[in-house]
């Protein structure tokens, strides 16, 4: 069944093709109409023969001079109905035959013309005299007229050119309206599998060699199917890797309340990890609300503030060095003196602090954080530098994935989602977020963002 934008191409050409030939036929008919009042009311025969027969006398008069044209004239009177006039400069017949003022002021003007036929030409006779030829013309058709002249079949008339035009069109436009729709079908087709789950369908082969902007759409679809693909199997991977992550601390309490029921003694212990395992799941909810909330753009505190930059890198800073001074660590700020530009304030708080935190945690103690903050054409850049182990080259990029650690040991310490948070926050501000071993060791972590 053809789809109703297949109706509507299909009628819309056919009547763009009807009507322009339409008009181009009336033209020609009205062209042609016109043409023979003018050659039936012309005082000299306008026609091809007309045309072929003075050519010939022209070549007459030219080579054979006056007497030769003469003697043509002559024999061309004994035989037609039209005599062959050859009329001077001042208006005097070669033979002294009567010729209308009319008919000799209308030849002069054919003179001028350009085009086919020819109906009139002029001679130079060897005294230098010039005559205009041309045939007279009389009531009758000349019985000197060539058959296929005479027997010329008229015009199509216009009900004849209508039938022929309306079935062109039709067969024109139905070619043209397939033609067109044809992808859209095939889109249609692909968003209905698609809205039912079959993710692997794609359009682009299906639009063959197509250069316009229909097989374009073809190929955005393609791209947004790969998107939603990777998004959805994203989406798989976080749930199987939250109920991974969920499935640990939950399996702990749950050892731990049967140690209690089996040694009551131990109670007290066995509330304390119960309360840590709680805390850790709490941390790891609260980290999965904040990802969620960065990725939806539903979070209203998310919105533009004019603040002074270095002010509230200074304010993360501090508050990490509650916990960097636990592990006896410190933390180093160099910054200018003030940053005034527009930004997401909780994002660009969330994004740093994580990774902040990050360097705080997987640094070893007594060790040393570098943070530095550089402000250059309007480009923001935020370089924190620890002394921790450093990451695998073959992991560096892995480190932003939700729940990957690079070192088990930490695992209990992390809800493996910060550096996933900090990336997703960047991205957010259009920024961008790279990892990188640093030469003298340690991970160093740069964050750059348009202001």
């Amino acid at each position: 069944m053809m789809s109703r934008l297949f109706w509507k191409f299909f009628f819309a050409f056919w009547l763009a093709v009807l009507v322009a030939g339409l008009s181009i036929g009336l033209g020609v008919q009205l062209r042609h109409n016109a043409m023979q009042e003018q050659q039936q009311a012309a005082p000299i025969q306008i026609s091809r023969h007309a045309s072929a027969l003075i050519s010939v006398a022209e070549s007459i008069g030219d080579y054979g001079g006056r007497d030769a044209l003469s003697q043509f004239l002559l024999d061309q009177q004994a035989v037609a109905k039209q005599p062959l006039m050859a009329v001077n400069d001042n208006g005097q017949e070669l033979l002294d035959r009567e010729v209308s003022e009319h008919a000799i002021e209308t030849a002069r003007n054919f003179l001028s013309q350009e085009g086919w036929p020819r109906p009139v030409r002029q001679v130079q006779l060897e005294d230098g005299e010039r005559y205009l030829l041309f045939i007279a013309q009389s009531e009758d058709m000349p019985s000197d007229m060539p058959r296929w002249e005479q027997r010329k079949r008229p015009p199509p008339t216009p009900s004849v050119m209508i039938i022929a035009w309306s079935l062109s069109g039709l067969i024109f436009s139905a070619l043209l309206a397939w033609w067109f729709t044809q992808p859209i079908r095939h889109l249609r087709r692909a968003f209905l599998n698609f809205a039912s789950g079959k993710l692997e369908t794609r359009v682009g082969s299906a639009m063959g060699k197509r250069r316009d902007e229909l097989a374009e759409l073809g190929h955005q679809f393609d791209e947004m199917a790969d998107r939603i693909s990777q998004l959805i199997g994203a989406q798989r991977q976080l749930l199987h890797d939250v109920s991974h992550e969920l499935r640990s601390p939950l399996a702990r309490m749950q050892a731990a309340i049967g140690l209690a029921e089996q040694n009551p003694a131990q109670q007290a212990a066995v509330l304390e990890r119960i309360e840590k395992e709680s805390q850790r799941i709490d941390v790891l909810i609260g980290d999965l609300l904040n990802l969620s909330r960065i990725d939806t753009g539903v979070d209203n505190s998310h919105a533009l503030e004019t603040i002074d930059i270095a002010e509230l890198v200074d304010e993360i800073v501090e508050d990490a060095r509650i916990e960097a001074h636990r592990k006896q660590q410190q933390i180093q700020l160099h910054r200018p003196e003030r940053i005034m530009a527009t930004i997401r304030r909780n994002l660009f708080l969330s994004a740093v602090e994580n990774i902040l935190r990050n360097a705080v945690k997987y640094s070893p103690e007594k060790s040393l954080i570098v943070v530095e903050l550089r402000y250059d054409a309007n480009k923001l850049t935020i370089r924190v530098t620890d002394q921790g182990p450093g990451v695998a080259e073959t992991a560096l990029d892995k480190i932003f994935d939700p729940f990957y650690r690079a070192s088990q040991s930490y695992a209990q310490q992390s809800s493996g989602l910060g550096l996933t948070i900090a990336r997703r926050a960047v991205h957010a501000m259009n920024g961008s977020i790279e990892a990188h071993n640093h030469a003298q060791g340690g991970l160093e972590v740069i964050i750059s963002l348009p202001v």
